[in-house]
């Protein structure tokens, strides 16, 4: 039995490598997978045949094993299209690569002809629901990082200034200078970090879900993940308006309510009267993402 680990590294949060592993499980059953991190360090990479990787730098030149550099996402902070480059110049060849979509594939920009996949994002099957939440608690619903810059304080300012008959529930990891400001708001409850099987329970009891993303490099080039959650799990869209949203929300057939840069239209009674058209997301389960994608092609034979 052939050996694969997923290493990552500690505190990374990957999703993706749960769906990985599942799939090996129930379609693959002569690999043998596991993840770096439940193996708490226990591990020795030789033991292993397949070694695949998050990206990052590697410059590990192992080459008795077979080595896959996986792209989740560009470089981001200071300086991002010259990091990507040094990646590029400076990671060793793995044996091939897989990218997010084929926009982040353009930007790495490879030019050694190695053979590539994409795979996109995926949505646990915990996510889905048949119809929305008759009864939220919360009028909006904030899920993800918190680390967007000044868009993201320019949300919760919103709500403590000038929207405070309305709610907004936030999941994720919150920033200490953010709950300095923001923590004793009334009308703001923070969920804080919680297990990934949790999420879905609490996202469901608000009744819009807000994607707050800045129209830069790279963010506008990337698969939003919260859009694809808050989609299967019945819950509208409200969102800045920028390039990958509209081109998924055109490919989708799904509406969306599209915010301007001030907030001045994010209040219930603009958004109550607005015809959301919530896509199905049948497509979008792991299973089917991984399947289309034919990363693990390759382990069958």
């Amino acid at each position: 039995m052939h050996k694969v680990l997923f290493l990552r590294r500690e505190g990374v949060y990957l999703p993706e490598i749960s769906a990985y592993l599942g799939y090996i499980r129930d379609h693959i059953p002569s690999i043998e997978a596991h993840d770096s991190f439940e193996l708490n360090r226990h591990f020795v990479e030789r033991d292993f045949d397949v070694i695949w990787k998050f990206m990052g730098f590697d410059r590990n030149k192992t080459s008795d094993r077979c080595i896959v550099h996986e792209y989740g996402s560009l470089s981001v902070g200071r300086f991002p299209q010259l990091k990507n480059m040094i990646k590029r110049q400076l990671n060793t060849k793995p044996s091939f690569r897989v990218f997010l979509n084929e926009a982040v594939h353009r930007e790495m920009g490879f030019q050694d002809n190695l053979p590539y996949y994409l795979r996109d994002m995926g949505v646990s099957q915990a996510f889905f629901r048949k119809d929305p939440n008759p009864n939220p608690e919360f009028d909006f619903v904030y899920s993800g990082s918190l680390n967007r810059g000044g868009i993201i304080l320019s949300m919760l300012d919103h709500f403590k200034s000038r929207a405070k008959g309305e709610s907004l529930l936030v999941v994720g990891a919150v920033p200490d200078h953010i709950y300095q400001v923001f923590g004793k708001t009334p009308n703001i409850t923070f969920a804080g970090q919680l297990k990934y099987d949790d999420v879905p329970d609490v996202i469901t009891q608000a009744k819009y879900g807000l994607n707050m993303m800045p129209d830069i490099y790279p963010f506008h080039m990337q698969t939003s993940t919260k859009v694809l959650e808050y989609c299967a799990a019945r819950i509208p869209v409200i969102s800045t308006r920028y390039r990958w949203i509209e081109d998924f929300e055109a490919q989708s057939s799904g509406k969306f309510f599209y915010i301007d840069r001030d907030l001045h239209d994010l209040t219930l009674s603009r958004i109550e009267t607005y015809p959301f058209s919530i896509p199905s997301m049948e497509s979008y389960t792991w299973d089917e993402i991984i399947k289309r994608s034919g990363i693990f092609d390759f382990l069958k034979n």
